[in-house]
């Protein structure tokens, strides 16, 4: 937490630091942390990159925050590109843009409006991800998900068809489970919607099950 023997860092145009102990972190234009950065607050506007790992209590962003070890966070919002070599861990994110995380992600509350690459397991009690773009993970678990197509995604695909906004993942298990546009090997819940535009392997659920007409399931396994 803050306090009073935490400096404050301000940095501003294209900029470097070493890295250490600081109390609030504000960045305005390009900067470089050659080592682990811990933080009671981290504001970029711009684009920052930390060579160690990252600890804050919150960490605002507009721009792009990347992060060579592991990033532990409090609160992480904002808007733009978060990239983790290693493994994220966060209580609330409220994150407009990309996520992309080669480890774990351990999320309390969170709110994505983008896309997200996770190449291990994504975790949160919480989850509403707003597909923009393509957007992949190993395995999503958690308490309630929710997985939608974002409003906006049909204009950007019309503008770039390439990328179209939709969840690949192996498996897929929660209390409440709500899937559109996703792609998956096996979901699991309690209550569970497969909605338009997904194709699932199986699906085991505990008590409730709805299946869009526009989806494809393979098997259907009540437990």
């Amino acid at each position: 937490m803050a306090n009073q023997n935490r400096p404050a860092l301000k940095m501003v145009g294209t900029s470097s630091s070493n890295g250490g102990v600081f109390g609030q972190v504000k960045i305005t234009g390009e900067c470089e942390f050659r080592g682990d950065l811990d933080c009671s607050k981290l504001t970029c506007t711009g684009e920052v990159d930390v060579r160690g790992g990252l600890k804050a209590d919150a960490v605002k962003l507009t721009g792009t925050c990347g992060v060579e070890g592991s990033l532990a966070s409090g609160e992480i919002g904002g808007t733009g590109e978060v990239r983790v070599n290693g493994n994220l861990r966060s209580e609330k994110m409220k994150l407009y843009g990309q996520l992309a995380v080669e480890g774990d992600v351990e999320l309390g509350e969170a709110l994505l409006r983008g896309a997200i690459v996770c190449g291990g397991l994504l975790s949160a009690e919480r989850l509403e991800l707003g597909l923009y773009g393509p957007s992949s993970v190993g395995e999503l678990g958690g308490g309630k998900l929710s997985v939608r197509r974002s409003r906006m995604s049909a204009l950007k695909n019309w503008v770039s068809p390439s990328g179209a906004a939709s969840l690949k993942a192996g498996t897929i298990e929660g209390d409440q489970v709500e899937l559109q546009h996703t792609e998956a090997d096996v979901v699991r819940g309690g209550d569970v919607v497969i909605g338009p535009g997904c194709v699932i392997g199986r699906v085991e659920y505990r008590r409730e099950l709805r299946v869009d007409s526009r989806a494809k399931v393979g098997e259907r396994v009540r437990v």
